[in-house]
């Protein structure tokens, strides 16, 4: 059974699995945040101390950044996801069985490192299947990302509210990973391009460097949002990443339909840029708690659309080396999301977190000016021809 347009659903079983692992994923690290909320309850941690937790995210998708793209090649990306979605199963199974924090930190860094695997070998599959329509297929993954992404929080909220605690969602995040680890070796196709040119010259084009100011300032606000909103008649901090979320979803679904349209990829990165800015620097700066939450929603709308569509961008710069594109492509967001979060954490326990989020809207602005730039090179090169 074939969509209409030959491409979006050319394989629905497939596409189904290969949504549905985007989703696991974005539900693993959507999770992680309120879990570490939920813990700090129980073992007291300074901002710094977690802001150490996406630092080490950020430093196994700098390593899966470099090693997913030669394991691909040997053993194929079939095979790869399979067994990154039972290392995710093995991480979420650590985690609920952490007995302190630095337990808990070295189950996080296995499910760093396995995920990004998903992720990379998932989005490279949707480019696979064929270049016409790749924008409106991963805006379609990143729109079933923010659906699962709600699941992530809820997940936490519900067990520490039904008796269970934090650790009784991640046993349930463990039993979709062995599913997803039995049924991805037969979703996916196995390609196997070569590097780009760009990568052959070690130049990386600048929608790489845009996406990775985006999606840093974006792992700011998913981890220190809930600790700068009073929860006080909300029903836990995991509810405030829920509006976060719920924004997110939003802006996808918006996007996704953006997306039937040719071109529209530069124009919705710069709207969404300039509606995360606007909607973040409500949540900063308003005196009122339900002005700063819907300053989060409006946020989430815009940031949403960071990874999926500049992802389009880059891949679209890399034609039959979908893996080394989204290889690259993680590898430099982990770099910079190395740094972002422990450096909030540092400046928040010295000025405090209001001060501290200053460094969101700079990497906004920093996306802004890199996406001016490639928009502007891209003109030139036109006129060139």
């Amino acid at each position: 059974m074939k969509a209409k347009d030959g491409t979006l659903l050319d394989r629905p079983p497939g596409n189904t699995v290969l949504y549905a692992a985007q989703g696991g994923y974005s539900a693993v690290l959507s999770a992680v945040s309120p879990t570490l909320a939920e813990a700090q309850k129980t073992w007291p941690m300074s901002n710094t101390a977690m802001g150490l937790y996406p630092s080490l995210l950020a430093g196994t998708m700098i390593v899966s950044g470099f090693g997913y793209t030669r394991w691909a090649a040997r053993k194929g990306r079939a095979f790869v996801l399979s067994v990154a979605a039972g290392a995710v199963a093995l991480g979420a199974v650590a985690a609920a069985l952490a007995p302190s924090p630095p337990v808990l930190l070295l189950a996080v860094a296995g499910l760093g490192l396995s995920t990004t695997v998903v992720q990379a070998g998932v989005m490279s599959a949707h480019v696979d299947r064929g270049a016409g329509h790749q924008a409106r297929r991963l805006a379609l993954n990143g729109l079933c990302a923010s659906l699962a992404s709600l699941t992530g929080p809820l997940a936490v909220t519900v067990a520490v509210h039904t008796g269970l605690g934090w650790r009784g969602a991640w046993w349930w995040l463990a039993v979709v990973f062995v599913v997803l680890a039995v049924l991805l070796p037969s979703a996916v196709p196995d390609g196997r391009g070569a590097p780009s040119r760009e990568r052959k010259r070690g130049r990386l084009p600048l929608p790489y460097w845009c996406v990775t100011a985006g999606v840093a300032g974006e792992i700011c606000v998913v981890f220190f949002s809930p600790r700068a909103v009073p929860v006080a008649g909300l029903v836990s901090s995991g509810s405030v990443l829920l509006l976060y979320y719920a924004g997110e979803l939003c802006g996808r679904a918006v996007s996704y339909g953006v997306t039937f349209r040719p071109g529209a990829e530069g124009p919705l990165l710069a709207g969404s840029l300039v509606l995360a800015l606007g909607g973040f620097g409500a949540f900063w700066l308003a005196a009122s708690t339900g002005v700063r939450l819907a300053g989060l929603v409006a946020a989430g709308a815009g940031i949403a659309n960071f990874f999926p569509i500049g992802a389009s961008v880059v891949s679209a710069r890399a034609p039959g080396a979908s893996d080394q594109a989204m290889s690259g492509l993680h590898l430099l967001v982990g770099a910079a999301t190395l740094t972002g979060p422990l450096l909030l954490g540092t400046v928040a326990d010295r000025a405090g977190l209001h001060a501290a989020f200053a460094l969101v809207p700079s990497l906004f602005l920093t996306m802004a000016v890199l996406l001016g730039a490639g928009t502007l090179t891209t003109r030139r090169r036109d006129v060139a021809r």
